[in-house]
């Protein structure tokens, strides 16, 4: 372990717990992961332990993921054999930030986080400030946190805006986006220049930072900046082989076919979406895939 230059490793929750489902024969949570694999961790010299989407998703989410035909064929790319079940929606369309009930719960993730210190290692969350889920509580109590929008903004870029129902009337909201993309279909777009929006979203950061030891802030790109903004000025060497921007599908199993870095050594257990013919740190990542070096169900990312 080294002060300045902390090491992470990140884990790929759902398709890990998908994988301790099948050997357990039932559905497996936090709790499930075995002490000897967190052992495993510990004596690599790792600082941090980053568990990928453990926050609480909705239907609607899973349901855009599942219709989508451009993503579902890159699903299928990856798992030929795809299903239904396979499909859990983005982790990053978030409805609150509390753990997931298939993880655990929160008292799940608080004993995660026991067993982790009791090794000397630290729990990294994920915050995705840009954006939320379509089927969000904000979305019916307060409208006004998201980027609105008229029909002339809706006739000009159909893809980036969609009419939300709601119990008091419908809203014509944008999707949440990278400016240099089309909207997520599956979120909504905050909207910071309300001053409510910034105190909602300081109090969602108050409470992650209450369930974890360190907080990775995604951006729309995902960039080393969000990293060193939560560890230090030294943490870019943590990158490795890449960084996820969004973990687009949430697929809940990993392939086994192995992927290489444009650096010759093999990609930290990750399959990439739509980032497929870019450099590795510029892939979105959506489902693990298996290396003999870390093993079918995680991923790590170290200082070079």
């Amino acid at each position: 372990m080294s002060p300045a230059y902390p090491s992470l490793y990140q884990v790929n929750t759902r398709v890990l717990l998908t994988a301790l489902s099948r050997t357990l024969g039932r559905p497996a949570t936090l709790d499930d992961i075995p002490d000897a694999e967190l052992d495993r961790i510990a004596g690599l010299g790792f600082d941090y332990v980053w568990l990928l989407s453990v926050w609480r998703t909705g239907s609607a989410g899973q349901r855009v993921s599942s219709a989508h035909a451009g993503w579902r064929h890159e699903f299928e790319d990856t798992l030929p054999d795809l299903c239904a079940e396979d499909i859990a929606g983005s982790g990053f369309a978030i409805t609150g930030y509390t753990a997931h009930p298939a993880v655990g719960g929160t008292a799940a993730l608080a004993r995660t986080r026991r067993r982790l210190q009791a090794r000397g290692l630290k729990l990294m969350l994920d915050f995705v400030p840009n954006h939320m889920a379509l089927d969000h509580p904000w979305v019916e109590d307060h409208p006004d946190y998201y980027v609105g929008a008229g029909e002339l903004e809706q006739t000009r870029a159909p893809q980036n805006y969609t009419w939300v129902k709601r119990m008091r009337g419908d809203v014509l909201l944008a999707h949440g986006r990278d400016p240099y993309f089309d909207g997520w279909p599956d979120t909504l777009q905050l909207d910071y220049a309300n001053p409510a929006t910034q105190e909602a979203m300081i109090g969602e950061l108050l409470v992650i930072a209450e369930q974890c030891d360190a907080v990775l802030r995604h951006g729309d790109a995902g960039s080393a900046e969000d990293l060193r903004t939560h560890l230090g000025p030294a943490t870019a060497p943590v990158l490795g082989a890449g960084h996820p921007a969004r973990e687009e599908a949430g697929v809940r199993r990993a392939s086994t076919t192995p992927t290489t870095s444009a650096s010759g050594r093999p990609d930290v257990c990750v399959g990439d979406a739509r980032g497929r013919g870019t450099s590795v740190s510029r892939r979105t990542w959506f489902a693990l895939r298996a290396s003999p070096s870390t093993g079918p169900c995680s991923s790590s990312t170290t200082a070079s």
